[in-house]
């Protein structure tokens, strides 16, 4: 580690626990994508979830909020990490150490209103719209393509799931980002990390 005293930036990163292991009798969170991928087909509901939450880093709530209205940050976003097993939402974003306190409280506050209220219907069709347009990106390089094909086997979605996935993003409903977001984002299930100097 080298440090760098003339550039003062803290790592900030929020892990929403939403494994078996956190759940309550009742509750299901992330920990079942692969149930709900194969059986219940809620896993594209979680996806624009997240892409309205912030998938990207410098769009979506979180980046509106801590880099584009109060300017802490270049990149704030978050991204699921699931797969087979259990694994968590998380949220990061690089800012100055002055500012630690703000950005956790505008994670909290950004977290908090998607569980609580969802997403808005423009917010929905615009995340559909971006989640389908990047699928021919996405599959523009060797590395891509290979990715793509190594999930869809991995998840058993068939031969036909480059064909299949714009429509299955395209049904997703402003309904079911809001129950993707109340199973998931459980701010009182949250280990936060910090970084820096």
């Amino acid at each position: 580690m080298v440090e760098m005293p003339t550039a003062p930036l803290v790592s900030v990163w929020c892990w929403y626990r939403v494994g078996s292991k956190d759940e309550r009798p009742g509750q299901t969170g992330v920990s079942h994508w692969v149930e709900h991928m194969n059986f219940k087909g809620t896993f594209y509901a979680y996806w624009v979830m997240n892409n309205v939450l912030g998938q990207y880093g410098i769009g979506g709530r979180l980046g509106r909020s801590i880099r584009e209205r109060q300017g802490m940050a270049y990149c704030a976003g978050s991204m699921f990490e699931a797969g087979h097993i259990a694994g968590p939402l998380l949220v990061r974003a690089g800012v100055n150490a002055d500012n630690v306190d703000r950005a956790l409280d505008s994670i909290e506050t950004e977290v908090a209103d998607m569980a609580r209220d969802g997403a808005t219907d423009d917010e929905v069709s615009n995340a559909k719209r971006y989640l389908v347009g990047s699928i021919p990106r996405s599959l523009e390089t060797n590395a891509g393509i290979a990715r793509f094909l190594q999930t869809t086997e991995q998840f058993g979605l068939g031969l036909d799931h480059d064909r299949a996935l714009p429509g299955l993003v395209d049904a997703v409903s402003v309904e079911a980002v809001a129950d993707a977001a109340r199973q998931t984002l459980r701010p009182e299930q949250t280990a936060i990390v910090i970084a820096g100097p």
